[in-house]
């Protein structure tokens, strides 16, 4: 078996260690190395503990630092992690069909002389052996299926062996269908999403579909390699899947991966703050149609915290702070509100002005108190 670790930072050297799983044995060293990994030759059909100490040399001694333990069974074992590692389309020029290419692959299983790759046969209820993989090493193998109109699931499963004796594995199966889109990406182009991916083998269309966390709807096709979804909300978030269509083939691809977009909506532009009676200060501003509201934000001085000052309605871009101080600097920002389809408010990020009234001229400052000694 291989027993391997993860790097300790600073370590040295590890101290290998080994016992049954029997109650009352203890740990034997099994080796010691400067490396992440050992194997060893262990008698078959025992549970084992295995513990890994790091250690670093100080002053002729050795000082432990970390530890870690596991234990497994030793003995003849199936293969894990049986999957689709890689698939590929070409066409077949003389049958003039479209051929699907998997490489399926597993783990190596230590022991074993190799491996029975099996496929169901559905008129017998039983499978048969596909090919037989000499090697514990040889741990892939490509198998073609006909992409036809009519082509359905096929079901593989992976076996080990080591002369007579034979382990089991996982069952896969396959769908002999189009490939999955790939490459999706959503960026924003204006108040809408652009979503856009890479060509699929053999796509004829892509559907485009969007889920907003409760619902999820097909928002259109179409035969190029992208697609601008309009009409979308203000602060919810978005989750896009593609999927490929082979009309011809009556054959469709797996989901693509998720993608997510929320739509920032536009904030206010062109802030600007003027007074005309040194009084009170004028507060002035740009926004998009559709707002349902303002918020302006107020702040004296260079620091604290923003207070919200005043809400206004509607499509005004226009508000009077009264009576605002005179001699201080005086910070505003001002939010965009609008009401999106689900019936909830969204606040836009904020724009910043700074203004100050100047005091009328001849003002004195009042003076400072003095401390009574």
């Amino acid at each position: 078996m291989k027993i391997s670790w993860e790097e300790a930072a600073n370590a040295e050297g590890y101290e290998v260690y080994y016992k049954s799983a029997t109650q009352g044995d203890s740990y034997k060293l099994l080796e010691i190395t400067d490396k992440l990994e050992i194997t060893a030759a262990l008698k078959t059909g025992i549970r084992y503990c295995f513990m890994v100490k790091a250690y670093k040399e100080s002053s002729s001694k050795k000082v432990y630092f970390s530890t870690a333990e596991t234990e497994l069974k030793t003995g003849f074992k199936s293969p894990d992690n049986f999957r689709i590692s890689k698939t590929t389309f070409q066409r077949d020029k003389k049958k003039n069909v479209i051929v699907r290419s998997d490489k399926l692959s597993w783990d190596k299983v230590y022991g074993a002389k190799g491996y029975y790759l099996d496929v169901y046969n559905p008129a017998k209820k039983k499978f048969k052996v596909l090919k037989r993989i000499k090697g514990r090493d040889n741990t892939s193998f490509v198998v073609s299926n006909n992409l036809t109109p009519t082509a359905g699931t096929v079901i593989y499963r992976i076996r080990s062996y080591s002369g007579t004796r034979k382990a089991k594995g996982e069952k896969l199966e396959l769908k002999i269908q189009i490939a999955k889109v790939t490459g999706v990406k959503v960026s924003k182009a204006g108040a809408s999403a652009r979503v856009s991916w890479k060509q699929a083998p053999e796509a004829e269309m892509y559907r485009i579909y969007r889920s907003n966390g409760r619902n999820s709807t097909l928002v259109g096709t179409t035969n190029k390699l992208k697609y601008v979804d309009k009409g979308l909300s203000g602060g919810v978030t978005y989750t896009y899947y593609v999927q490929a269509v082979n009309n011809t083939l009556k054959s469709e691809g797996e989901y693509s991966d998720p993608v997510t977009y929320k739509r920032k909506i536009s904030k206010v532009e062109y802030l600007s703050a003027s007074s005309r009676d040194k009084q009170n200060v004028d507060l002035e501003w740009s926004s998009d149609d559709g707002a349902s509201g303002h918020i302006i934000y107020y702040r004296e001085g260079e620091t604290g915290d923003y207070q919200i000052l005043a809400r206004v309605h509607g499509s005004s871009t226009y508000y009077t702070h009264k009576n605002a101080p005179a001699g201080v600097n005086c910070y505003y920002k001002v939010s965009r509100l609008e009401v999106n389809a689900g019936g909830v408010v969204t606040e836009s990020d904020t724009e910043k002005v700074k203004f100050k009234i100047k005091k009328p001229a001849g003002s004195k400052e009042e003076p400072k108190k003095k401390t009574a000694k």
